[in-house]
């Protein structure tokens, strides 16, 4: 479990990590011809280096994009607690390995305990 809650990936790498994603996006859509964006080209924006020509703007609100870099966090750090659930499971059958089985065994003890809290309880 997590014992602090700031964000543990630098504001500036996501945002740029980010920025990456959505360009390569943008350039695949173009090539297949399936560009969801309906907006106005903006021909005013500097050439694009890497493509050599003008770009759509795609812009992010600062609150869309903290909740994002919260939200991919959130999954990280669920990714590895069941990473340490599933080598407990490989102790606890005295091996060093982490193996698919454990894991898949650590997801389906989650889902059993998920269901088991949204039931109602007995009256």
């Amino acid at each position: 479990m997590q014992n602090s809650t700031h964000l543990l990936i630098p504001k500036l790498s996501f945002q740029l990590l980010v920025k990456d994603i959505l360009k390569e996006m943008e350039a695949k859509e173009e090539e297949r011809g399936t560009s969801s964006y309906k907006g106005e080209l903006h021909t005013n924006l500097p050439e694009d280096p890497d493509l050599g020509r003008n770009r759509f703007a795609v812009r992010m609100e600062t609150n869309a994009l903290l909740a994002l870099h919260e939200a991919a966090e959130m999954y990280l750090v669920g990714i590895l607690e069941e990473k340490q659930d599933g080598n407990l499971c490989a102790v606890h059958n005295k091996r060093v390995t982490l193996m698919p089985r454990d894991m898949s065994l650590v997801g389906r003890l989650r889902r059993v305990k998920i269901q088991a809290d949204k039931e109602p309880a007995p009256q």
